[in-house]
């Protein structure tokens, strides 16, 4: 028999609840480097991606500049996980059973999404922006065709060899430069690394002393550990405290949770989440790609 509706509401709510539960203490990393906008429409415009106007002296009538508008949107996609829950023999058993069977699946859904959405895109993006294009028709991660280089070939490995690129690193974006030729002095602040590499930022970030002197590289650099990105030697530089982040993440906002009652044929109910998002890329002057090859 199928369920009535009374009880699939009340096992619809005990879903939805569990699973947002799971889903917000779910631990995150990606919002270091990424800013979450939502917006109602499928394709989200950015025109106004490009160099903001400077100020200048005053003299005379206003010099009214216009904003370059770029032709680059981002396309949502739709995303889903899915899952069968065996019903009539867990009810049977118990009503309490039943609950507790079905908040921990639901639990780990919820916890299994946030980790896929939009974490491991995010990484996906990351990783793919030596050839996924900017909004200038560039790679995002380019060693030619824009003033400001952003992919740079590491040095090494070595506890040394990072020190090194971190301080080139800081150093470039520092002087990278808008259309106009003038210095923006953004300042890198975030590290995304594999796990390969964690142990020697720990060393340069967490180690208040170096070879018996004071680490002058101590707390100057927040680092992310992802263990999705596949290339085991190449590392992110970024910059976070800017108004904007270097990735980004558009959805419709949210995750829809529902439940169907497909007990009448094969005694069990289906658990769906569902949501609409993609990434993109902002300002290629946020972010630098070191590669170890």
């Amino acid at each position: 028999m199928p369920i009535d509706i009374a009880e699939l509401n009340q096992i619809e709510k005990l879903v939805r609840d569990e699973f947002g539960q799971a889903f917000s203490q779910a631990p995150v990393s990606y919002q270091l480097y990424t800013s979450e906008i939502v917006d109602t429409e499928s394709i989200t415009p950015f025109e106004w991606i490009g160099a903001l106007p400077r100020v200048r002296e005053w003299i005379g009538a206003r010099h009214i500049e216009d904003m370059k508008n770029y032709d680059y949107t981002i396309k949502k996609k739709d995303w889903e996980l899915t899952i069968r829950l065996p019903y009539r023999k867990m009810w049977e058993s118990s009503r309490t059973m039943l609950a507790a069977f079905v908040r921990q699946r639901v639990f780990q859904l919820g916890a299994q999404f946030r980790k896929d959405y939009p974490s491991e895109i995010v990484v996906q993006a990351l990783e793919s922006g030596t050839t996924n294009l900017a909004y200038d028709g560039i790679p995002f991660f380019a060693d030619s065709g824009r003033t400001n280089v952003n992919l740079k070939n590491g040095s090494g490995v070595t506890v040394d060899n990072l020190i090194a690129d971190i301080e080139s690193c800081r150093a470039a974006m520092k002087k990278f430069k808008d259309d106009k030729g003038r210095t923006l002095n953004i300042t890198g602040d975030v590290a995304v690394i594999p796990p390969e590499l964690e142990i020697s930022f720990m060393e340069i970030i967490r180690a208040k002393l170096r070879d018996g002197s004071d680490n002058v590289h101590f707390g100057s650099l927040e680092y992310v550990v992802d263990a999705r990105l596949t290339d085991t030697s190449d590392w992110y530089f970024i910059a976070s405290n800017e108004f904007i982040k270097p990735l980004l993440f558009v959805s419709l906002g949210g995750v829809n949770v529902a439940v169907k009652d497909t007990t009448f044929d094969n005694k069990s109910l289906i658990v769906g989440a569902d949501a609409t998002g993609n990434v993109g890329y902002s300002f290629p002057e946020l972010a630098i790609k070191v590669v170890n090859s």
